[in-house]
């Protein structure tokens, strides 16, 4: 085919070669009608155990879902019955040989369920077993996944081999031995992570077992004494904690979600919001109830949590960054920093008097608004807060709130809501921004590259057309520590340092789409010798 014209049909008797790209390609587009047939059928029946089915190029999965293992058997038995003709119709031929069957189960008191009899339809009897393999993951009845890691374990063997390749006095640099471990060892010890390593799960088995291994190996590395403590000999080899490596490797692997076509099966089961209109599965996180959503963990709940993080934004070649165009170049004596050093309670005094003088000031004259800007955070919940004053009254207030946000940003957005609201009245000339995070205010004027440059961008554009509105307007940034509670900074700051309790219990208003920051890996040091 090539566009809209197609060749007249042939035939053909050389296949795809082993191991070739287009190998599951083909065999899913052949497949789908399959599938979509099955469905069909199962559906007229009106069977009221749900029943569906998923395809992994050559091979099939039947789910039913049921607290009755019978039930279950016999919604799989009428699925397999409506199956066999249908592949049989496709050329396909079902190897029984490999056909299993498995349950899970909650129940405390475990009981062997009843067997598959597949023997009226020239199938086998199926018999459940204790673990189940597929596609290399090993499933227990519980989804405990022990047996898993317990399996993939066997990398510690291939560590206690490897002191063959060298030891501290010959053989292999211990640069050369990190690099076998790492690229060896570590990828067999954590295949499959995500379905046991995740947040809310009971890890301490499984890290048990790989602490072990990464011990054994960081030995062998450095040629260190039995008794060394972990925590150093890793730090010597360059190995971070396995802990951390597998939060790192996870945290990847959920941002890599965000890049699956909207066909994908896990789409499906994601919020609305990152499911890209894929039609939802009956299991997906919409379509919990509250009560399920909040006892519910799993990687699909941390996927969500993860995809709604804010990454840094860059927009270097934005207009208002340009040499010519900043703030810096067109309006150098619109706006000052008034600032006063910390460590000196003298000038601190010296400098509350001139914020007295600027406050009873502001109050006098019409064409001056005073902004006080504040923030705080408390359970991982940040608050800005801004008041903007005119005259003898306070004329607007903001407040926002955002989940694991960056204090500096936190308290740049309190700022940037503060000009918005005083450049907008009208008569306003003068602008007086009193705030304890001076730096922040200062990233509105750098134009290097930065995690905050959105704001830098969004406030810059503002103020220009402040600023070419009348010559006479001008913005004024005091800082105003917080531990001096100076009275009219402290009112706007006692909401935005104790509303994390009340944001935490309540549906938090989320700045910034979801704003959630990335946590930072601890860094160790040693990954050269």
């Amino acid at each position: 085919m090539c566009g809209t014209a197609s060749s007249p049909p042939f035939q053909t008797d050389v296949g795809v070669g082993q191991g070739s790209s287009l190998s599951p390609i083909l065999s899913a587009i052949y497949f789908a009608p399959v599938i979509r047939i099955w469905e069909k059928r199962i559906n007229s029946l009106s069977i009221p155990i749900p029943a569906s089915a998923l395809s992994f190029v050559d091979g099939g999965l039947l789910i039913s879902q049921e607290k009755n293992s019978e039930k279950t058997n016999a919604t799989l038995y009428a699925g397999f019955n409506i199956l066999s003709p249908i592949l049989r119709d496709f050329g396909l031929v079902v190897e029984h040989a490999k056909s299993e069957v498995f349950h899970f189960t909650r129940a405390t008191k475990q009981s062997d369920p009843p067997p598959l009899d597949l023997s009226p339809l020239g199938g086998p009897i199926l018999r459940p077993k204790d673990t189940w393999r597929y596609l290399g993951f090993f499933f227990d009845k519980k989804l405990t996944f022990r047996y898993h890691t317990h399996y993939y374990n066997r990398a510690m063997s291939t560590v206690k081999s490897m002191r063959m390749l060298g030891n501290s006095n010959r053989g292999l640099s211990p640069s050369q031995k990190r690099l076998l471990y790492r690229t060896c060892i570590l990828p067999i010890a954590t295949y499959s992570f995500q379905l046991w390593y995740f947040k809310g799960a009971p890890v301490h088995y499984s890290l048990k077992d790989l602490r072990k291994m990464q011990r054994r190996a960081a030995l062998w590395i450095t040629g260190a004494f039995r008794t060394s403590p972990t925590w150093g000999i890793e730090a010597i080899a360059g190995l971070i904690p396995i802990h951390l490596h597998l939060n790192k490797l996870g945290g990847r692997h959920n941002l890599r979600t965000a890049s699956l076509p909207r066909q994908h099966a896990i789409r499906t089961l994601l919020d609305p919001q990152h499911s890209k209109s894929a039609s939802p599965h009956r299991m997906a996180t919409s379509q919990l109830t509250p009560k399920q959503n909040i006892r519910l963990k799993s990687p699909i709940v941390d996927i969500n949590y993860r995809l709604n993080e804010t990454l840094p934004a860059f927009d270097n070649l934005n207009g208002e960054l340009r040499p010519g165009q900043r703030l810096v170049d067109l309006f150098p004596d619109r706006f000052s920093f008034i600032t006063v050093k910390r460590s000196d309670p003298i000038a601190r005094v010296a400098h509350l008097r001139k914020l007295d003088e600027v406050y009873c000031m502001s109050q006098n004259e019409e064409n001056t608004a005073l902004v006080i800007a504040d923030a705080g955070g408390k359970n991982n919940i940040a608050t800005s807060v801004a008041h903007v004053h005119r005259g003898h009254s306070i004329t607007k207030r903001t407040l926002h709130q955002a989940m694991n946000v960056l204090p500096t940003e936190a308290e740049l957005f309190s700022i940037r809501c503060g000009i918005n609201q005083a450049i907008s009245t009208p008569g306003v000339n003068r602008v007086i921004i009193i705030t304890d995070a001076i730096h922040a205010a200062e990233k509105i004027f750098d134009t290097s590259c930065h995690p905050l440059q959105l704001h830098t961008i969004a406030i810059s554009r503002e103020l220009k057309c402040f600023f070419q509105e009348n010559p006479a307007n001008h913005i004024e940034f005091w800082d105003c520590p917080s531990k001096d509670k100076w009275p009219p900074h402290h009112a706007p700051s006692t909401p935005a340092k104790c509303l994390g309790i009340l944001a935490e219990r309540t549906s938090a208003i989320h700045i910034l789409g979801h704003g959630k920051c990335i946590s930072r890996l601890l860094t160790i040091r040693g990954s050269n010798f």
